[in-house]
């Protein structure tokens, strides 16, 4: 664990924790953001491999990034982006396009927008493999992206909380395009799931919000201006979101565009920690195959909907170990899948292919 705070200062390098984010802790000691690359630094200055903790700043408390900058495999945990602005508890990213994959982003706080994430002014940027979890902001819980293009897959958002507006995500003015990802048990006052305003248009392919609560208004999808963004959603899902699933003027597109409205049939959102829930798909869920046909899993069938569907789907890698959180639909097999290197634990290092007996792999 090294207590500090770090700035790249410009410099194009690479700071990584080599045994990977379980075992390698920044902790900012609660005095300022953890780490700063705000110095226009470029796609090849990348932080790797560290638990992001104890940030407090009023923008991007765990990370703050005004740069093109690559970060990935971290872990990004309970930062405080606080006062009357702050936004991007766990990152701030503003005036560049950074790509964000294999990051995790739980238990941060926002007094304003964005608990787990905040972007502003990011066209370009990517986000691929990131699961939001258990945070906190007044304008998007888990995610708050504003006045940016851009491109997000293999997104899971589970468990987020909206003081006002978006559980889920938040997105006002540019373009959002999601791809194969799943928002599910996320709450807030006014969309709980997605919410977009302000000029926004979600682009919305192989996606799955379920299960997510609104106080007022737009339970799965919620905005609050008029434009009728129909064909932008096409084969997604919105299902059993209270106290509706879409909200007006949102028009429900189920039945066009091979959007649909059924149970996902995740495997287990019971435990305390939504950050533990696996959202991969039962054998039987209808959301198997159902997705764009001009897309596919990595078995070469027919993407799935939902975070792990898509060829992106064999990417996913939180801990680092080099081996692939993806399987078949169904429990994780450890006597079939341990040959093809898959990991039925993605959130410890530890474990990197489980070849225990089938009782012990429950």
């Amino acid at each position: 664990t090294y207590v500090e705070n770090i700035d790249f200062g410009g410099r194009d390098i690479t700071v990584m924790g080599i045994d990977g984010p379980h075992v390698t802790v920044i902790d900012g000691s609660g005095v300022a953001s953890v780490v700063t690359i705000d110095s226009g630094e470029p796609a090849s200055a990348m932080l790797i491999g560290f638990t992001i903790t104890n940030g407090y700043a009023s923008l991007g408390a765990g990370v703050s990034v005004q740069a093109d900058a690559t970060l990935r495999n971290l872990i990004v945990t309970e930062n405080e982006a606080r006062g009357a602005g702050g936004s991007g508890g766990g990152i701030a990213a503003r005036n560049g396009s950074p790509t964000i994959e294999d990051v995790v982003l739980g238990g941060n706080v926002a007094d304003s927008n964005g608990g787990g994430l905040h972007m502003s002014n990011c066209d370009g940027a990517v986000l691929r493999n990131v699961l939001l979890s258990d945070n906190f902001g007044v304008q998007g819980g888990g995610a708050h992206i504003t006045g940016s293009d851009t491109t997000a897959e293999n997104l899971i958002v589970v468990g987020n909380n909206g003081g006002w507006v978006g559980g889920g995500i938040y997105a006002t003015d540019g373009s959002l395009t999601l791809t194969n990802a799943t928002i599910v048990g996320n709450g807030a006052p006014y969309g709980g799931g997605l919410a977009y305003g302000g000029g926004a248009v979600p682009v919305l392919t192989n996606v799955t919000i379920s299960e997510n609560m609104a106080g007022a208004n737009g339970g799965g999808v919620f905005t609050d201006w008029n434009l009728l963004p129909l064909d932008t959603f096409s084969y997604v899902n919105v299902w059993n979101n209270s106290p509706d699933d879409y909200y007006v003027p949102v028009v429900d597109p189920t039945g066009a565009n091979g959007n649909i409205s059924v149970d996902p049939q995740h495997l287990d959102l019971t435990d305390p920690d939504p950050q533990l829930w696996d959202v991969h798909l039962a054998v039987g869920s209808a959301l198997v195959d159902a997705g764009d046909p001009s897309s596919v899993d990595p078995d070469g069938s027919v993407s799935d909907i939902g975070a792990y569907g898509g060829l992106g789907a064999g990417d996913w890698d939180l801990d680092a170990d080099a081996y692939d959180e993806w399987w078949q639909p169904g429990p994780y097999d450890p006597f079939s899948y341990t040959a093809d290197g898959w990991d039925c634990d993605d959130a410890d290092a530890a474990i990197a292919v489980r070849t225990a007996t089938p009782a012990a792999a429950t």
